[in-house]
């Protein structure tokens, strides 16, 4: 007779009405503040959670990405002499497989690609017609008594709003010829950090640490030219799953910090609904970003520059009351030797500007309000609503990444199964559980194998080496 604890018909069905094995997190995420919105916009953002499903998270964080994207170097605001921010977000959206991050990040900037892909068309053409004339010139190319010929015109460039796969060579030249700046909008953001390193290991990477520092870019290559890239402005978002968060952590550079993670505790996909949204409000949406979009630099001696935005008196006292807080938090957490938490709160000072900018912008896009170049103090407030959700998504983030354990790290069946063996047990006896609970047998056998979370007592007898 076996000595392993026997599994009782009560245990299997107690564990199978367990959620979650543990906590993921030691933080809970709050409801996306779609208050921080102007009202239309949180509107929106709920009808395509009641008919398209989209979780309010992610429809906020595109419609925040492409707002940022579309308002490009055109805008600045300038907290203080010789101390000016664009409003450039870096936006990750956390979620396991097939739950949805992707369709509502790509409903939000549908309107770009679809001017992108309207401006190709036109670019194109240019394009055909320049080599013709190039190709005419040729021909009509006489002796050396001929006349001199004007000058021949530039090859014409495209000028993105989004770009996806693209090289950091590629990259500054388009910045270079796009000084208003773009958006890089993947699906997978693992595929772009993984790009970083394709071609010289570290240089792309602190390139990019640089772009999201707004520091002077130049590049110097035999075959891709010569670029200066005075302001470079590169808006970002994309999609990673939570078992490969540890890509985004991997090097101590600050890189992790200066992402806004979208990370809602809501994991399940949406039921299809016959319904659709009012098509009204996709028109509507056009139209903020087509304002967003008329936004001009301004012309500097021979320069484009932005045009510089300023804080209210209010809205200057509401920031200072955060900053002062968030000062005393960094220092103690520095005292403290919490260097995570002190690199995060530093972060997060910075992107207190580049959301007040946004949302003051978004404003007057959606109500056609707004004094000349002011930053209201309602928009402040607004963006302090949104760091502290991104915030506590970043907490998450910290957990899975340097807390937790192998259990935590467990997906959701897996995590019931755990919870539902006894410390000690036989194969077969674990094998019952988990089929009661719908894992096949192969994959509870390959469980099994963990050894972060099981080690064998004797030949069939099982013990586990974490609590859950």
């Amino acid at each position: 007779m076996s000595t392993a604890t026997r599994i009782t018909p009560e245990q299997v069905e107690g564990a199978m009405r367990i959620e979650h094995a543990r906590p993921t997190a030691e933080v809970v995420v709050p409801p996306f503040p779609l208050e921080a919105l102007p009202e239309l916009l949180a509107d929106y953002a709920r009808e395509l959670e009641r008919f398209n499903g989209f979780l309010l998270d992610y429809t906020g964080a595109g419609m925040l990405f492409a707002a940022c994207t579309a308002i490009g170097n055109a805008a600045h605001l300038q907290v203080k002499e010789g101390y000016t921010v664009p409003p450039m977000l870096w936006l990750v959206s956390v979620g396991r497989p097939s739950i949805g991050k992707t369709h509502p990040l790509n409903a939000m900037v549908k309107p770009l690609a679809k001017r992108d892909a309207r401006t190709k068309r036109e670019h194109d053409t240019r394009v055909r017609e320049w080599e013709s004339a190039q190709e005419d010139r040729r021909k009509r190319k006489g002796g050396k008594d001929a006349p001199p010929e004007e000058p021949p015109s530039p090859r014409p460039v495209w000028r993105p709003h989004l770009v996806d796969d693209i090289t950091m060579e590629a990259l500054l030249a388009k910045l270079a010829a796009t000084p208003r700046g773009v958006g890089l909008h993947c699906d997978e953001l693992g595929g772009w950090l993984a790009g970083m390193d394709k071609y010289r290991k570290g240089g792309d990477r602190q390139k990019w640490l640089s772009i999201f520092n707004g520091s002077q870019l130049s590049e110097i290559r035999k075959t891709a030219g010569e670029h200066v890239v005075r302001l470079p402005f590169v808006a970002v978002a994309g999609g990673v799953q939570p078992g490969k968060l540890h890509d985004l952590g991997r090097d101590h550079d600050g890189f992790l910090h200066r992402l806004l993670f979208v990370y809602p505790d809501e994991q399940l996909r949406r039921y299809a609904s016959k319904l659709s949204v009012n098509a009204a409000w996709g028109e509507t949406w056009d139209r903020v970003l087509e304002q967003l979009l008329e936004l001009e630099m301004r012309t500097v001696d021979g320069e484009l520059e932005p045009i510089l935005m300023h804080y209210t008196e209010a809205a200057a006292e509401v920031y200072a009351r955060w900053d002062r807080m968030n000062t005393d938090r960094t220092n103690a957490a520095n005292a403290s030797g919490d260097e995570l938490s002190a690199a995060l709160f530093g972060k997060l000072d910075t992107y207190a500007h580049r959301l007040a900018l946004v949302l003051e912008l978004l404003h007057r896009a959606c109500t056609g309000e707004g004094h000349a170049r002011e930053v209201r103090a309602e928009a402040v407030e607004g963006a302090l609503k949104l760091l502290e959700y991104f915030e506590a998504c970043a907490r998450k983030v910290h957990f899975q990444l340097f807390e937790a354990d192998a259990v935590d790290r467990l997906p959701p069946l897996k995590g019931r199964v755990y919870a539902a063996l006894p410390e000690r047990f036989t194969t077969g006896e674990g094998t019952h559980i988990a089929q009661a609970m719908g894992m096949p047998p192969s994959t509870f056998k390959r469980l099994l194998r963990d050894g972060h979370l099981f080690r064998k007592a004797r030949h069939g007898v099982n013990v586990k080496l974490k609590d859950a």
